[in-house]
């Protein structure tokens, strides 16, 4: 009678440790479902949402930049190819963003404006304030990109007008422009030699 207890209670033991087939399929068909939804819905529309990013976008610039009223008037931002996805200034990796200074050759003092960009078709939310610019004052603008390649686009001849420079020999830059920039550091190198600007050290 103790030998046949004992084989019962070995061979009920054996049946609990045994792992039925049927539970392993129950566990692995929701994972499989959860990767197979994730690969035909969720990774498609957020690699399209990745690729409608436009990297190259163009600035317009406006006439006469280097004056009073053309600081103040904003710059508008538009895709180089409309094709490719709109460009926003409101997106951060397709913000552009235009500095500009100004020196007063008399005195050696240079003062900062940053004109407004916005987006081509639409109006700035506050009027841009026009600067008073010194007596002989060189202005010079520069200007940054976040995505890939901004390209200058004038109007009115703006282009020449401000002096400005978006590549060499056909090629752009990329990430970076400047208008007028030669003139404001030989103004700038003439005040530090008289002694009206001092550079900081670098």
């Amino acid at each position: 009678m103790q030998q046949r207890y004992r084989r019962k209670v070995v061979s009920s033991r054996v049946r609990r440790k045994r792992f039925s087939p049927f539970m392993l399929i129950g566990l692995s068909v929701p994972v499989v479902l959860t990767l197979i939804v994730s690969t035909v819905f969720i990774l498609p529309r957020l690699g399209s949402r990745a690729a409608a990013v436009n990297g190259d976008c163009t600035l317009i610039v406006p006439s006469n930049p280097l004056s009073a009223q053309g600081l103040a008037t904003p710059y508008q931002l538009v895709a180089t190819d409309p094709a490719n996805g709109a460009c926003n200034e409101s997106n951060k990796v397709q913000a552009a963003f235009v500095q500009g200074a100004v020196i007063d050759p008399a005195t050696g003092q240079i003062y900062i404006y940053n004109p407004l960009v916005i987006d081509q078709g639409t109006q700035p939310a506050a009027t841009p304030v026009v600067a008073q610019l010194p007596a002989n004052g060189i202005v010079a603008l520069w200007f940054g990109f976040n995505g890939n390649n901004l390209t200058l686009q004038g109007s009115n001849g703006s282009l020449e007008q401000g002096r400005c420079v978006n590549g060499v020999n056909g090629s752009i830059f990329g990430q970076f422009a400047y208008c007028n920039a030669p003139a404001f550091f030989k103004a700038a190198n003439n005040a530090m030699r008289a002694g009206l600007l001092n550079a900081p050290p670098l």
